[in-house]
């Protein structure tokens, strides 16, 4: 089985977070994409609808992933036009794990082709 990520000695610091970030959290594709959504839309709050729009994704498997990345701190629960919505949390370290995980997929796109979690249509 490949493994998922560079191995840790050969990256940068904030790059070797990222990677432990994705090893820990983002163990299905809904919840690398929304990762990479929120870290790339940082200050815009995105209700539920919309995410199963843009990412492409069964409204099941965007409830798993935003209920994941709530959990670990990534997001946080927000307003967008009236509706229950979600935006990239303010800590400031978190935004910047966050945006080395998504410099990391552009970069090393071949590098996540084994998702552990495949999730159910």
């Amino acid at each position: 089985m490949a493994s998922p990520t560079l191995p840790l000695q050969d990256l940068p610091i904030l790059e070797s977070i990222a990677c432990t970030f994705i090893e820990i959290h983002l163990d299905a594709v809904a919840k690398r994409d929304l990762a990479i959504w929120f870290a790339e839309h940082p200050n815009s709050p995105c209700a539920k609808y919309e995410l199963c729009q843009h990412l492409d994704h069964h409204r099941t498997a965007i409830d798993r992933g935003l209920r994941a990345l709530q959990e670990a701190g990534a997001i946080v629960p927000a307003r967008a036009e009236g509706h229950p919505a979600w935006q990239l949390t303010s800590d400031t370290a978190t935004r910047q794990i966050l945006q080395a995980v998504a410099r990391y997929f552009r970069k090393h796109p071949d590098m996540r082709t084994v998702i552990t979690h495949y999730e159910p249509a």
